[in-house]
C-alpha cells in the first residue's frame, strides 16, 4: 500500500519550537524568613511565592522591579526597613493571594 507523506507536520514542529523560544517559561522563586541585606526582585525571576512569613529587616531595602508578580500565599510582608516598588501602567507589580489569578485580580 502506498502512502503519501505530508509535510504539514514538520512545519507545525517548527512553529511550536519558535513559539517556545519567543515565550520562555519563567521559574518560580520561593521566599520566606527575614532578609538582612539589600535585595532586588527582578521580573526575570518572577513570580515570587511566599512559603512562610517574610520580613525586611531594619536598615535593609527590598526593591521590586516593574512587572514582578508576588503571591503572598496567605502570609504577609512585614517591612521594618525600606520597600521600593515602582510599577508602570504597562508593567505593573502584582500582589496576589493563594489561588488568585494574577491576570484577573478583581
Amino acid at each position: 500500500m502506498n502512502e503519501k507523506i505530508s509535510f504539514s507536520n514538520p512545519i507545525a514542529i517548527i512553529v511550536i519550537a519558535n513559539s517556545v523560544l519567543i515565550n520562555p517559561v519563567r521559574a518560580e522563586t520561593t521566599v520566606n524568613g527575614i532578609i538582612t541585606s539589600d535585595v532586588t526582585w527582578t521580573k526575570a525571576n518572577s513570580p515570587y511565592t511566599f512559603k512562610g512569613q517574610f520580613a525586611v529587616d531594619r536598615g535593609v531595602t527590598l526593591t521590586i522591579e516593574s512587572g514582578v508578580s508576588i503571591n503572598i500565599n496567605n502570609y504577609y510582608l512585614q517591612v521594618n526597613g525600606t520597600l521600593i516598588a515602582r510599577g508602570t501602567n504597562n508593567d505593573r507589580i502584582m500582589f496576589t493571594a493563594a489561588n488568585q489569578d494574577p491576570n484577573n485580580p478583581g
